[in-house]
């Protein structure tokens, strides 16, 4: 019994510490049943610190960021990013990342697998506020949207039948209720800025600001394979 969603932390220790930077999985597909996603992955940089130059034929990712600022160069494209800002990363575009700031520059990076079939895509939900949807981002897997909590508030419910979700907080504190797909069950989760939480395909799912500040929830949408069951 259960929804198989899933709650990782930010603590651990990272598996690289390069170029003056520090890279930790929070989710990688072993962790994850029946996933379309790569890996999701925490970076932080150093001042000066920089990503390695390349390009990727078989994912794609989306790069959100939380604190300090720097750029991404996408070929030959220069794009200036600090607190807030999602950037869409097509395969096959090289891309790098630089902090150019004084301070620490940290992202949520998401990757999609494309080497997988998806099921046929149903319209993005029109309520969500969309930091990267639909259009002209050149992404086929992955989206991502924002929403704000305020203290004691709770986002509308979100049922997806053929998208996974990636969710971290930019700030505040929410506990998740994810419903089974028969809704007679109900669990909750608690979520801080160290934690994320991943939701398979299929649980009706909501958010409820528990601080008495306005929570900054950051979800990441990742079309399902097709032999994904739902839950």
């Amino acid at each position: 019994m259960g929804t198989e969603s899933r709650i990782s932390h930010l603590g651990a220790l990272p598996f690289s510490n390069e170029n003056s930077r520090l890279v930790r999985t929070i989710w990688s597909p072993h962790q994850i049943p029946h996933t379309s996603l790569m890996g999701v992955e925490q970076t932080q940089y150093f001042p000066g610190g920089r990503s390695a130059t390349h390009s990727d034929d078989r994912s794609e990712e989306i790069i959100y960021f939380r604190q300090g600022h720097g750029q991404i160069q996408l070929d030959d494209r220069i794009v200036e990013v600090g607190p807030g800002t999602a950037v869409a990363v097509p395969k096959d575009v090289v891309h790098t990342v630089r902090n150019t700031g004084p301070d620490m520059l940290e992202h949520i990076l998401v990757t999609g697998n494309l080497t997988l079939g998806s099921l046929p895509a149903s319209p993005l939900p029109a309520s969500l506020d969309y930091l990267i949807g639909e259009g002209p981002h050149g992404l086929q897997r992955l989206s991502a949207f924002r929403v704000e909590i305020p203290p004691g508030g709770t986002t509308e419910p979100l049922t997806l039948l053929d998208r996974e979700c990636v969710y971290v907080l930019s700030s505040g504190y929410v506990v998740a209720k994810v419903l089974t797909h028969d809704f007679l069950y109900d669990f909750e989760y608690a979520l801080t800025v160290n934690s994320s939480m991943w939701v398979p395909a299929g649980p009706r799912h909501s958010f409820r600001n528990i601080g008495d500040t306005t929570a900054v929830l950051i979800g990441f949408m990742c079309l399902a394979r097709p032999d994904v069951p739902i839950n």
